[in-house]
């Protein structure tokens, strides 16, 4: 019963074309962003991709579902708990930044960094929502992003380290 409701909530805000539309087009520029910037650095492009492009999953569904409307963010507004989150909204929380903070490992290998970035995609996602009225700005949404972004990004890191060989820089 909860995974088909967490199934019907994950549905409903893939199957908006806005989020689509955002995916699609920030799956191919984050997407090719991270190649090259793997590809400068180092670091193993394919996850790099990836990560890119859980980026632009997390930026389309998060940003996505409204239009935009530029209001005036009001830090006042932004709560430090949501009080109505159920589980599948935490459950959804947990995982969003998951992929990234997997990816962002795999590529690195530096956990710190990934977590890092998760968290202040996190927060940025969150501003961001409270100033184009796209959703709600909450300071639970920050944690449990952060909370998923980083236990995938320990998980990425290990795997990078234990199993993957370090790619040798390009002189």
């Amino acid at each position: 019963m909860e995974h088909e409701a967490l199934g019907s909530v994950a549905g409903a805000v893939l199957g908006q074309r806005s989020v689509l539309v955002i995916f699609a087009v920030g799956a191919v520029l984050l997407g090719s962003a991270s190649w090259l910037v793997a590809h400068r650095r180092g670091w193993r492009r394919v996850p790099a991709v990836l990560a890119g492009v859980s980026l632009a999953l997390a930026l389309s569904v998060t940003q996505g579902r409204q239009p935009f409307q530029f209001v005036e963010l009001n830090f006042s507004a932004c709560a430090l708990t949501s009080g109505a989150a159920g589980l599948n909204e935490a459950a959804l929380n947990v995982a969003m930044l998951m992929p990234l903070g997997l990816f962002a490992a795999l590529a690195t290998g530096r956990i710190v960094g990934a977590v890092l970035f998760c968290v202040a995609t996190s927060v940025v996602f969150e501003v961001a929502q409270g100033m184009f009225d796209t959703g709600s700005c909450v300071g639970q949404d920050v944690l449990s992003n952060s909370i998923g972004g980083a236990c995938a990004a320990v998980v990425g890191g290990v795997v990078a380290r234990r199993w993957l060989q370090r790619p040798q820089r390009a002189t």
